[in-house]
């Protein structure tokens, strides 16, 4: 078979963008083609790749062997991908979308293209628009799960315009839409999130403590968008992954995601830890539940969750149509390429993989830079399983950070050692908060 892997970007990678991974890209394409070696992989994507491409400066810098890549313009139409795609003659089809900033929706394009390539005959594991849309767009996202039956917390839309209807409106002297809202948010339980409906990266995020801290934000000069106001469910951040295609899903076990002290994520300095395995949080219903929501909204290939578990109770927080952090970490903990994973959706495997007396303690954590010598002296130690560091040069700084998955331990005290011997040889690159937050977790998993 002849399968081709895709995404799509909305914006180009800079000449100022450069990425370090280990193991490198191009090994983990290799290494899917010599796991199937009697079929024939491409992988069709724009010029960056989605953090899915060794790039220095801009460019490919490491190119595989035995998987083919044609690179398209991220102005390119969903159209013009499709025909790309077309005319290899694929026998299948793989979307492998990944995040973008600061608007997460390369998916929708993605699922787009799915659209033309399904037109045309083609088999293609993606997300539909319909799942695509509604987890882009987080009231969206709200009402779907909430139709659906699945825990979500209750929340207030702010539709900007309305809220604000004075402005272009000057002989409104009530505007009646701010009273219902001011009216229902007065009703909610607080704390509150305030965020915006669309965004990526929790950025822009707002914790009220009242209603008058939360009026007062949304009567704010900055208020100049589209709002959700959701209560905060204050209980235990967990995440996972969902796997598979055309009613055949797994969903792998649960990781612990650590917050910031104002109990919200951050990506740039999350840490998670797993497999969570203590019998209380009855992960088999979790399970069930994600298989549900999967088959609800037809997913294709991969997709991550985001939930908090709270008395007894599982509550959907988000939902990523998308490669994420998590993808890399439960990768980790299975011992295995995640891009075989997503292959998987075409050939089938064996969900075994995935059964918590199977899987390794894994940490993922975060540090905000690393020489290239101490990141490959780091690839060198048999616990380290991924590292990815990535920095873009911007005309007023340098944004960069670097994600460490370490794993393969039989115990969670055999990954606490772990870590503290890359903290004795490698000082520095294991903060305190890092050390602290990995013995709470593997504490609170007994």
């Amino acid at each position: 078979m002849k399968i081709v892997f895709y995404n799509t970007s909305s914006k180009d990678v800079t000449s100022r963008s450069s990425a370090m991974f280990y193991p490198k890209r191009a090994d983990l394409w290799d290494d899917l083609a010599e796991h199937y070696p009697e079929h024939e992989f491409y992988f069709v994507t724009s010029n960056g790749g989605g953090i899915l491409l060794d790039i220095t400066n801009g460019e490919i810098s490491v190119y595989p062997k035995k998987v083919k890549y044609v690179i398209t313009n991220s102005r390119d139409s969903a159209d013009k991908i499709a025909d790309i795609i077309i005319g290899l003659d694929p026998d299948a089809a793989i979307e492998i979308s990944t995040a973008n900033t600061p608007i997460d929706w390369n998916f929708i394009k993605d699922s787009l293209v799915a659209e033309k390539l399904r037109e045309k005959g083609i088999r293609t594991i993606s997300h539909t628009l319909f799942s695509s849309l509604a987890f882009y767009d987080k009231w969206r996202s709200s009402m779907a799960l909430r139709n659906y039956g699945f825990n979500v917390a209750e929340s207030v839309f702010v539709h900007n315009d309305q809220y604000w209807a004075e402005r272009e409106i000057k002989n409104i002297t009530n505007n009646v839409y701010k009273e219902y809202i001011l009216y229902k948010i007065s009703r909610l339980n607080y704390p509150v999130i305030i965020k915006g409906t669309i965004g990526a990266g929790s950025t822009g995020i707002e914790i009220a403590q009242s209603f008058e801290e939360a009026k007062a934000v949304l009567n704010s000069e900055n208020n100049n968008a589209d709002l959700i106001v959701e209560e905060m469910i204050q209980g235990e951040n967990i995440g996972t992954d969902i796997f598979g295609a055309d009613g055949q899903y797994h969903v792998p076990s649960a990781y612990f995601n650590s917050t910031t002290d104002k109990n919200i994520s951050d990506p740039y300095h999350q840490i998670k830890f797993g497999p969570v395995t203590a019998e209380r949080y009855n992960l088999k219903e979790m399970q069930e539940s994600l298989i549900k929501l999967a088959n609800d909204f037809k997913f294709g290939a991969g997709a991550n969750v985001d939930l908090i578990f709270k008395e007894g109770k599982w509550y959907i927080i988000e939902v990523n149509p998308r490669w994420s952090g998590m993808t890399t970490t439960a990768a980790a903990a299975e011992g295995r390429n995640p891009l075989v994973i997503y292959a998987e959706s075409v050939f089938g495997s064996s969900s075994k993989y995935s059964d918590v007396e199977n899987l390794k303690y894994t940490l993922n954590f975060k540090i905000p830079e690393i020489d290239e010598e101490t990141f490959n002296r780091l690839s060198e130690r048999d616990c380290v399983k991924s590292m990815l560091h990535s920095m873009t040069r911007l005309p007023d700084r340098i944004i960069q950070y670097c994600e460490i998955i370490i794993g393969g331990f039989e115990t969670p005290d055999d990954l606490i050692a772990g870590l503290k011997k890359i903290n004795d040889d490698f000082p520095g690159v294991v903060s305190e908060d890092v050390m602290k937050t990995a013995a709470y977790m593997t504490e609170n998993n007994k």
